[in-house]
């Protein structure tokens, strides 16, 4: 589903490009672009756009990085733990055939 919703989102992109010039709308002012609600909410800092100069909010780059690595920590610990449950069911299932291979009753 994220697959399909990336691609839609990049060709929407190119399309959206290739009819801008096509149009000749390449000097169209954009429609002005507000960020999102939860973002002004959790952003702790409002600095000024170098681009439009207007004030908005400003998310620390050392807050993402902190966010982005604890993120990806956690992940990791998931993954780790899932092969090491994978190795474990099969070291398990090797240490119950070898008594299960030399019982005759079983043959």
């Amino acid at each position: 589903m994220s697959f399909w919703a990336v691609t839609f989102l990049k060709r929407w992109k190119q399309k959206n490009a290739a009819i801008t010039h096509r149009w000749d709308l390449m000097e169209f002012e954009e429609e002005e672009n507000r960020p999102r609600p939860e973002f002004v909410i959790r952003s702790s800092t409002v600095e000024k756009n170098p681009v439009t100069g207007i004030l908005e909010p400003y998310f620390p780059a050392a807050t993402r990085q902190y966010r982005i690595l604890s993120g990806v920590m956690i992940l990791t610990v998931m993954i780790c733990m899932v092969i090491i449950f994978i190795i474990a069911i099969i070291v398990y299932r090797i240490i119950i055939s070898i008594p299960l291979f030399r019982s005759q009753d079983l043959r």
